[in-house]
Parts: structure tokens; C-alpha cells; sequence
């Protein structure tokens, strides 16, 4: 049976310690089963992996929650949410699985590429203040790839209330959303497709 995978940290986890198993990719508010797929990880890196493998796996989750990771720990993270699966693999396989972990010339510089890429994103959007009326940002024009960044930078950056988003559609569908995102945290509550008509009055303003 192919697993249904969320298109994000997790699911590459996933894929770098069952890589003999089927999969298939969905948006990551799709996936009804994330605490089972959270279990095979935890299973199954106890199986593979070293105590200080886990270790480090452990910290580079959490580094990615929180999006303050050095560049080398972020890769793989920002990789896998702009689909770019053979760059975010090979580098967290190298990363965690080699003590001296050294990429090629051309890998770093598609990652630092990419590195680049959301954070002149990420920061255009704050800077242009893209906010009417209060705490509802329109990122219609952004690919929902770039949300999860933009929350982490929000929080950071401007504050913790409770906020909503309208962006552009995710990789793997055609449908603008709504992320709602709840005072304090990081992670949506909620995240809604929504037809573009219902954005047409807003654009027109």
C-alpha cells in the first residue's frame, strides 16, 4: 500500500529511513495520520540509527520547528517544502549520517541558492506590509512553499497574536488558502482552500 506522505520535514524523515517503500505526496494539512507516521519514525530510527544519529536527528526537528537553524541544519527543511526531494535528501543523509559531512561545489551552491531565494522572500513580504486590515496578510502572489517560513519570521520579528493568511496555492494543488494561525504558535489551525472569486473584491481594492 503507498504511503501517503505530508510534503514537509516529516515526511522526508520519513522517506530517508523506509527508502524501499512506496510513497506518494500530500499538502501537510492533508495527512490524517501524522501521529502514525511520527511513530515509524521514532520506531524505525531506533532500529537504524546510533544513539548520537538519533541525537542529532532530534535536534535537527526541533531546529526546524523553530526555523533558527544555521544554513547547513535548514537545507533539507526548505528543500522538501519547494519539492526539490534529491537535494533535501542527499543533504540530510549527508548531514546526519557523516561526522565531517563536506557537500559538492554544486550542491551548496543550489542550496545557497535556494537559501537566498526564501529569504528575499520572506523579508520583501515584511517590508511591503502586506496587511489589511489588521492581522490578515495577502499573499496571494505566494506560493504557499514559502508560509511556513513566513510564520516562523512573523513570529520573530513582529509578534505572537493571532493571524491570518491568504497565499497563493501549495505545489501539489491549484487552490489559493487561508491559514489560520493561532496567538503564540507556529503551525496553522487551520488551512482552508479557497476559490479566487471569493479574492476578487480584496485585489480590486
Amino acid at each position: 500500500m503507498t504511503k501517503q506522505l505530508p510534503l514537509d520535514g516529516t515526511g522526508l524523515v520519513w522517506v530517508m529511513l523506509h527508502p524501499e517503500e512506496e510513497y506518494s505526496w500530500r499538502a501537510p494539512w492533508e495527512i490524517e495520520e501524522l501521529d502514525l507516521i511520527e511513530q515509524e519514525i521514532n520506531w524505525k530510527s531506533s532500529i537504524i540509527l546510533n544513539k548520537s544519529e538519533q541525537r542529532k536527528l532530534r535536534k535537527l526537528r526541533q531546529v526546524w520547528d523553530s526555523g533558527n537553524g544555521r544554513f547547513v541544519e535548514m537545507v533539507p527543511e526548505i528543500a522538501i517544502r519547494h519539492a526539490r526531494l534529491h537535494l533535501a535528501l542527499t543533504w540530510l543523509e549527508g548531514y546526519l549520517l557523516n561526522k565531517t559531512f563536506q557537500p559538492s561545489d554544486k550542491l551548496e551552491a543550489r542550496a545557497r541558492l535556494m537559501w537566498s531565494q526564501e529569504k528575499m522572500v520572506v523579508n520583501s513580504i515584511l517590508a511591503l506590509s502586506r496587511e489589511w486590515p489588521k492581522f490578515n496578510w495577502h499573499l496571494e502572489d505566494i506560493s504557499a512553499a514559502y508560509i511556513p517560513a513566513f510564520i516562523r519570521a512573523y513570529r520573530r520579528r513582529v509578534g505572537l497574536e493571532a493571524i491570518d493568511i491568504f497565499s497563493g496555492p501549495h505545489i501539489l494543488n491549484d487552490h489559493q488558502l487561508l491559514w489560520r494561525i493561532p496567538e503564540r504558535e507556529r503551525s496553522p489551525k487551520l488551512v482552508k482552500r479557497l476559490e479566487l472569486a471569493k479574492f476578487e473584491p480584496v485585489l480590486n481594492l
